[in-house]
């Protein structure tokens, strides 16, 4: 038995009334349409419709079976509904911290689309990532304004940038280098060495000694982490100024306004000069939030492992187990090994 049509016979009858009307709605002729009322009937053991009257009325089975009929019926109406249409794509919203690599998630955009996932990208500063994330407007966020549930596995290592004078060194270095007499001094150094290049000719370094920290650094773990590092260095706190934007910042260092705390790539894709942070603890954790709803993404990649390195490294990070034996302690700034040394 097509129980469906037969369901669908039997609702017809019982909102018109009568066997007539509803067989011209079924576009069909009426003894056909009786006999399938009885054989539905007989298939549930029940009498549906009262036939002793002149007007056609419901059993108690019949309206005991009614509602249900008529939610069946819907059901399935919905599921031809839905196969009619046509496929759609997946789409993911993704939340990532301001100063990412654009570039980087485009590539992973286009790769997602040839795979039918499509992949929206939308930039926060500071804490309003995470805000979109509990709100549910991202489905998932690379999230670094907080420290994660337990050990993080993918970490951003930082350093220090400045203005592309040529005289940043590349080495590591620590926090205590930034203090305005190194800096004073390392040059007058150079000024003094024979060898050197003419003083004149050479760019002077930023005066200021202060520290620029990114919305997304400027509170959280890594507030914390820079503030011990101050502390413990004999630095004043007064040094630290938060810059509203990732843009306000580059200017802001570009301008000989001090030195901004960021991860090389960053540096690298605003023209900034960079040294890497010997401080070990000068590293921003990373979490992906949502997380399933990305690897449900990536599992129409290639390579989801792939995918989810690509993904990090557009905020800089990678897995903890990859990161490099922690750099050993420098000799204390001297105005010969200072942060801008040759």
């Amino acid at each position: 038995m097509d129980l469906l049509r037969h369901l669908r016979c039997f609702v017809a009858v019982a909102d018109e009334g009568n066997i007539s009307r509803a067989a011209e709605i079924l576009h069909m002729a009426q003894p056909p349409l009786s006999r399938r009322i009885m054989a539905l009937e007989k298939e549930l053991g029940q009498t549906l419709i009262d036939r002793s009257r002149r007007k056609i009325k419901l059993t108690p089975a019949g309206e005991l079976l009614l509602p249900a009929a008529q939610d069946v019926l819907a059901q399935a109406d919905g599921v031809y509904e839905l196969m009619a249409e046509e496929p759609r794509a997946m789409s993911v919203r993704l939340g990532v911290p301001s100063g990412s690599d654009l570039a980087g998630l485009a590539a992973l955009i286009r790769s997602l689309k040839a795979e039918g996932v499509l992949l929206t990208v939308k930039e926060f500063s500071g804490s309003d990532l995470q805000s979109a994330w509990h709100r549910g407007d991202v489905d998932a966020a690379l999230d670094t304004s907080e420290r994660p549930d337990g050990d993080a596995q993918w970490w951003a290592p930082l350093g220090f940038a400045a203005a592309s004078h040529g005289i940043l060194n590349g080495e590591a270095m620590h926090i205590d280098e930034l203090r305005l007499s190194n800096i004073r001094g390392s040059v007058a150094a150079s000024a003094a060495d024979p060898v050197a290049a003419d003083a004149a000719a050479t760019p002077a370094p930023p005066e200021s000694r202060h520290l620029l920290l990114l919305p997304d650094d400027a509170h959280g773990p890594m507030r914390a982490a820079i503030v011990n590092r101050l502390s413990s260095a004999g630095l004043s706190l007064d040094q630290l100024v938060i810059a509203e934007h990732a843009s306000s910042a580059v200017s802001e260092v570009l301008a000989g306004e001090g030195f901004l705390l960021c991860d090389a790539g960053f540096a690298q894709r605003t023209g900034l000069e960079f040294r890497p942070s010997a401080d070990t603890e000068l590293r921003r954790p990373v979490i992906l939030r949502g997380r399933d709803a990305l690897l449900a993404a990536a599992r129409a990649h290639d390579d989801s492992e792939a995918f989810l390195i690509q993904l990090y490294a557009t905020v800089g990070a990678r897995r903890d187990a990859d990161r490099p034996a922690d750099t050993p302690r420098v000799l204390a700034p001297h105005p010969t090994n200072g942060l801008f040394s040759r």
